[in-house]
């Protein structure tokens, strides 16, 4: 009896086994329909992780984005060497339960008002060099501002009621590492992608030290839905300087600076995107 009933239960568990092998290999399809990434690093991707890369060394990081995205072509054409650089970074974002019977324009609309949520990207931490690889609280004031001007006063968080073609909006943030700055959000956003470039509109000081001049920093985030999830990829990308820099006599590596910023940007998006 005992030998049957085990028989049994492994009978029921086979199919149970196979579907979630089958949805297993779903999603490295749909993955591997829009990235460009190796085989190793798409699993990573199936599996939540984050994967990050540089060009550096001459990586086509366009390979760590959606094909034919808006944030592929900014890194189609961004600097390398002494030129500057770019780091690029994906990641898959399951839908909370409460979207699965949202429509497909609803689920964009839901996403971009969370990637708008800017005042919950106060306290946010980030794994720190200077604290010992320990995390640090990255941005200790967040805001929407109504123009370049960072004296303007706070403005509430944007809900939208529909997601728009274009639309500019300005943020004050002050860093732990730069200090105070403004940024322009700039959005095109399409019925595949939600996208945002987001520019330095003031001068990024390290110990009250220029590091970066005014619009020598892009951020980009990129939202692209597929039907286990949204891939966030991101990216930043830097003019005129190469991937270290020194500050008076210190070294600053902003390369491995931005990518533990949009590090701590992929983990915030995807804790409000799981908290929905």
């Amino acid at each position: 009896m005992k030998t049957i009933v085990t028989t049994m239960i492994v009978m029921l568990a086979a199919p149970m086994l196979f579907c979630q092998s089958v949805s297993a290999d779903g999603v490295l399809m749909s993955l591997r329909e829009v990235l460009g990434v190796s085989e190793g690093d798409m699993q990573k991707i199936a599996n939540g992780e984050l994967v990050s890369s540089n060009n550096s060394d001459g990586t086509d990081l366009t390979a760590y984005v959606p094909a034919g995205s808006v944030i592929a072509e900014m890194l189609q054409t961004a600097p390398t060497g002494k030129k500057g650089f770019a780091i690029a970074s994906v990641t898959l974002v399951p839908y909370p339960a409460s979207w699965n019977r949202m429509s497909a324009s609803e689920r964009m609309l839901a996403l971009y008002n969370v990637l708008g949520c800017i005042s919950t990207q106060k306290g946010i931490t980030y794994i720190s060099r200077r604290a010992g690889y320990k995390p640090k609280e990255l941005f200790t004031q967040s805001y929407y501002i109504a123009n370049e001007n960072k004296k303007s006063p706070p403005l509430s968080d944007i809900t939208a009621a529909v997601v728009p073609e274009t639309e500019v909006r300005y943020v004050f943030q002050e860093d732990t590492s730069f200090g105070e700055n403004t940024y322009r959000h700039t959005y095109t956003n399409s019925d595949d992608e939600i996208f945002v470039e987001i520019t330095n509109c003031t001068p990024m000081k390290y110990r009250g030290v220029t590091c970066l001049k005014k619009e020598e920093m892009r951020m980009c985030i990129s939202l692209y839905p597929v039907q286990e999830g949204v891939l966030v990829s991101s990216a930043a990308i830097v003019t005129g300087h190469k991937t270290t820099v020194t500050v008076v006599v210190v070294k600053v590596d902003l390369a491995d600076s931005f990518k533990r910023r949009t590090d701590a940007l992929h983990a915030w998006f995807k804790k409000h995107v799981e908290g929905q």
